[in-house]
């Protein structure tokens, strides 16, 4: 019981040398968040980002629509393709600057940044990420992402056609009454009579406004360093008490 009274007043004497010099904690406070400032300011600033949503169309025909998406991605990173667009678009955006592969020392390698854009997938859709706050740039990767959509047919209905013909070398020798047999024919075969009436399967959202990658950083920033000179000036407080104290008992006895 005295152990825990005890605790409790040491507690209490803390926050009552704290609290006495304030002061001293606050000039911590605010030097810490002044250099984390400084900090920022001669940092290069962020860079803009924009975002086009590659979504797949809801349609319950589709038996793997994701091979929609990694047909795209394939077709998005073909430099042919990219150059055909580029022609008959007049584009000012070049395919080295999105490639993910590039040349070093006449080797060719992965490229890991200062790429303009970004092919990201996620759980039922993809994002092209458009670095860049020119709404010129970002308007031609949309219309690229469009051009890039209209040429993923051939790809789906090859693979389409091929799984069709798998199925039939598979239950050649089955009962063709079957039910489940019947549906997994019928289902492939919608699919590929709807790819070849001009079914959509993708649809290119329009761009999302340029905005910086992280907005709250300066915020987020001044309250880390805010935080840090609290503790460094509590710190400072309690050390300095303790010195104090130590002096005292010394000239006492």
């Amino acid at each position: 019981m005295k152990e825990q009274i005890n605790k409790e007043v040491d507690v209490y004497d803390v926050v009552l040398t704290l609290w006495a010099a304030k002061k001293i904690i606050i000039i911590f406070v605010i030097i810490s968040m002044l250099f984390g400032a400084g900090l920022i300011a001669f940092k290069p600033s962020a860079p803009y980002f924009s975002e086009i949503k590659v979504e797949i169309k809801k349609n319950p025909i589709i038996f793997n629509s994701k091979e929609a998406l990694v047909s795209f991605e394939k077709i998005f990173y073909t430099q042919e393709v990219f150059d055909s667009w580029a022609d008959d678009s007049n584009a000012s955006i070049n395919f080295e600057d999105f490639s993910r592969n590039g040349l070093v020392n006449r080797f060719v390698v992965s490229k890991t940044s200062n790429k303009i854009a970004d092919f990201i997938y996620q759980r039922n859709y993809a994002i092209i990420r458009v670095k860049s706050d020119n709404l010129s740039i970002v308007s031609q990767f949309y219309n690229y992402s469009n051009y890039v959509s209209t040429l993923i047919k051939p790809d789906l209905l090859r693979e389409a056609n091929r799984k069709l013909n798998l199925m039939e070398k598979r239950y050649k020798d089955r009962d063709m009454n079957n039910k489940i047999i019947i549906e997994r024919f019928s289902l492939i075969d919608r699919y590929i009579s709807r790819l070849n009436d001009g079914f959509d399967i993708l649809e290119i959202k329009p761009p999302t406004i340029p905005e910086k990658a992280d907005k709250n950083k300066l915020l987020r920033t001044l309250v880390i360093y805010a935080l840090i000179g609290f503790i460094l000036g509590s710190f400072f407080v309690l050390l300095k008490n303790a010195f104090q104290a130590r002096k005292n008992s010394k000239q006492i006895s």
